[in-house]
């Protein structure tokens, strides 16, 4: 009695051993299966011979479930989860890379480094990681509360001049805009139109960003230390759309 033998197929050898099934049945032409597998007629016929002697056993890839040439060592795989273990615990694949290659000398790819640390628990998939819950911001009850200042650094008049900024203010309880300017890039110097808000809303600074300033009522100093306004009065965005929510 013939026995029964399991055999683990991937995805893409199922995939080959339906369209030899098809041709050794007479189903499918050998062309029409070169065409589907990407192979030669002589190809085909040779597996297809071989199928029909040997059984599905035949269609397996020479190389499912061997080790890869290019895998990595386990002493050195566990040398580098060790280190980061101790050092780089809280450091993302690319900076963890950065650092093997620089401090320890082991020069090893990015996806290497993070596949370690998924499997030690040092980094989540973006995937798997819970989705952000982002709270929206209540405007402001009155005008002038908070106004909202941005500004976009571009070649406004060509080649006619030099870059500038354009400069808008916006209060946050209406939405209106209350003044909009063409400015210098290096310093942002305000002379407000307008009576003093209680507070203003502008981007983080970032190094190279623009130096806030305020000129108002006699009152030169820089914008962020102004006593007119408070020690509070300037408000930092944490996103980009932080204060569009």
């Amino acid at each position: 009695m013939r026995q029964n033998t399991r055999v683990t197929f991937a995805m893409r050898d199922f995939d080959r051993l339906k369209c030899i099934q098809a041709v050794v049945d007479g189903e499918l032409k050998p062309l029409r299966a070169a065409e589907r597998l990407g192979l030669t007629t002589r190809q085909v016929r040779r597996l297809a011979r071989r199928y029909a002697a040997a059984g599905p056993v035949v269609l397996i890839s020479k190389r499912f479930s061997r080790s890869s040439n290019n895998r990595l060592d386990d002493a050195m795989a566990d040398r580098v989860i060790k280190l980061l273990r101790s050092t780089y615990t809280d450091f993302g694949p690319t900076l963890a890379t950065e650092k093997l290659r620089t401090k320890h000398g082991i020069d090893l790819a990015k996806e290497t480094v993070r596949q370690l640390q998924i499997a030690v628990g040092l980094w989540i998939p973006r995937k798997l990681r819970p989705p952000k819950i982002q709270q929206p911001r209540m405007r402001r009850a009155c005008i002038g509360e908070l106004i909202q200042i941005d500004g976009c650094e571009h070649h406004w008049f060509e080649d006619r001049g030099p870059a500038c900024t354009a400069l808008v203010f916006i209060d946050d309880a209406t939405t209106s805009r209350l003044d909009a300017d063409l400015i210098q890039r290096d310093r942002v110097d305000v002379w407000s139109k307008m009576n003093p808000p209680m507070a203003c809303g502008a981007d983080r600074p970032y190094p190279g960003g623009m130096i806030w300033a305020i000129k108002s009522a006699g009152d030169s100093a820089k914008f962020s230390r102004s006593s007119h306004f408070g020690p509070s009065a300037l408000v930092y965005a944490r996103s980009t759309t932080a204060f569009l929510r």
